[in-house]
């Protein structure tokens, strides 16, 4: 039996949202009104119930209603890009003093799907602090799933770096730690490995996390040795970098230093396998204080939008300013800040209008070609914002507007404030809590037809 316990009673299940089967023939209804209208106007057909979400058995692409409807997931998955999610004090160097004065928003690698699990991966692009292995060179030190540093990741570090919703948004896999032969890298088995003591349970080694070590796969002789960010250990699949400068990592001050990854060593029980500061893997006593370059799972269906940062941002079309805290990207990628779900807000009740959106029944309001309309809420959360993104039939958001806490002005144009074409779209409106280093959050969002 596997050793599955964790921080949560159980794992973490996957959400299903069930919805009104109705939706889609109202969603039918409203594309024959629109092919009725003189293309002089757009209908706002305006649908009350709230977005059915559906389980995925991969990346979500978001279809009417979902609150992650337009989201670029493509650009979330590729590895080039990367995201922000949560706060930090980072670690800057071995150095009086060893902390970053203030706590900055904490930049992660995208890196995808693992095994089509519909879940999103990210892998810090910094080493975030340094902490022991685990606090005794005992024998069997190196089992990590009772480590020090599994029990600091998953209590202590989340808690310091997740907001509670950021947190609430975090994926719970089953962790999967291999021993790999180090001369001829075979995968090892059984209790009792290394001769003198016996592990509490087989490998490889299994226990749910919240947050968890990359893994190595280090041997003298083998195609597969490298880095991976998987919770699973399936190499090659989830393989890091292709050579060594791509594996080394850095304090966020550019610092390059050592980093601990998850797999024990195959020849002392009081060894666990590092990343040196040339990016080579090696071995260090489970005592040493090293980095700690997390990865963590994100379930993409609690994002409602995507903040693409840039120079000169146009914040008006939802863009994220560079400053001191977000980074420019590099040449030919992309940095996103995200607006995830926190259902604790409220848009109270909300106008179109003047026309109450309150109850089940599909409103439809009409507006000239590049026109507006008003939106206004009555009861929505102190220091929120009324938030809108406009959904294309393709799926893409070519609109975007943010207004105050009572009142948004929807206009038909899209992000190059040109009129849009004529057309189906849909549009969200939420109440949007701004954070100025963890994500931006939202509540559940309303949509209409466009």
């Amino acid at each position: 039996m596997k050793n599955l316990s964790s921080p949560r009673e159980n794992p973490r299940t996957q959400r299903i949202h069930t919805g009104v089967v109705s939706l889609r023939a109202l969603r039918i209804a409203s594309v024959r009104a629109l092919r009725a209208t003189p293309l002089a106007y757009l209908i706002l057909l305006i649908t009350l119930a709230l977005a059915p979400l559906a389980a995925h058995a991969d990346m979500p692409t978001g279809e009417l209603g979902d609150r992650y409807h337009g989201v670029d997931f493509s650009a979330l998955t590729n590895p080039a890009n990367k995201v922000y999610y949560g706060q930090y004090r980072h670690y800057k160097s071995s150095a009086i003093p060893f902390y970053e004065t203030q706590t900055c928003p904490v930049l992660w690698r995208t890196m995808g799907e693992e095994a089509s699990d519909g879940k999103l991966s990210l892998f810090s692009e910094y080493v975030l602090d340094n902490h022991n292995f685990h606090g005794t060179s005992a024998n069997g030190s190196n089992y990590y799933p009772s480590s020090d540093i599994y029990t600091w990741l998953n209590t202590t570090f989340k808690d310091n770096i997740f907001a509670k919703t950021e947190s609430d948004g975090l994926e719970q896999p089953t962790v999967t730690t291999s021993m790999y032969n180090i001369i001829t890298g075979a995968q090892i088995t059984g209790t009792s490995p290394i001769s003198g003591y016996t592990y509490p349970e087989s490998l490889p080694w299994q226990k749910y996390a919240l947050v968890y070590l990359p893994w190595a796969y280090f041997s003298a002789s083998g195609a597969n040795i490298g880095l991976y960010w998987t919770a699973s250990n399936n190499a090659p699949s989830g393989r890091f970098g292709t050579n060594n400068a791509e594996n080394t990592g850095t304090y966020r001050s550019g610092t390059a230093t050592t980093y601990w990854t998850r797999t024990p060593s195959s020849v002392a029980t009081t060894q666990a396998v590092s990343v040196n500061n040339s990016g080579s893997l090696t071995t260090s006593e489970t005592t040493n204080s090293q980095g700690v370059r997390p990865v963590v799972k994100i379930d993409p269906t609690r994002i409602i939008f995507a903040s693409e940062i840039k120079t000169s941002a146009n914040t008006a079309n939802g863009e994220t300013e560079v400053d001191g805290n977000y980074a420019a990207p590099a040449t030919g990628t992309k940095n996103f800040k995200l607006t995830i779900l926190n259902s604790a807000l409220t848009y109270g009740t909300l106008t179109a209008g003047g026309v109450s959106l309150a109850g089940s029944t599909t409103k439809t309001i009409t507006v000239a070609l590049g026109g507006s309309v008003a939106v206004a809420a009555s009861g929505a959360t102190a220091g929120t914002f009324l938030t809108c993104k406009i959904v294309n039939s393709s799926g893409a958001i070519v609109g975007y507007g943010q207004g105050s806490n009572t009142s948004l002005t929807l206009n038909a144009k899209n992000l190059s404030n040109a009129n849009l074409a004529v057309g189906e779209y849909t549009v969200y409106v939420w109440a949007q809590q701004n954070n100025e280093k963890i994500s931006h959050e939202g509540c559940t969002p309303e949509y209409f037809t466009l």
